[in-house]
């Protein structure tokens, strides 16, 4: 069973980061290889990118 629901908390957030990231005015694609890659603290990291479209 857990072998289950790791990979699905590392996919939703790489989905999650990648929104916060194109939200902010980064890559989406960037922000799904953070949060895939590091799972929730790629997410962490993606809550302090700086926002480009101020």
């Amino acid at each position: 069973m857990e072998l289950l629901i790791l990979p699905l908390i590392w996919l939703v957030c790489g989905i999650v980061a990648g929104n916060i990231l194109a939200n902010r005015g980064q890559s989406r694609v960037a922000g799904c290889l953070l949060g895939f890659l590091l799972g929730p603290i790629g997410l962490a990291i993606a809550l302090f990118v700086p926002d480009r479209n101020r």
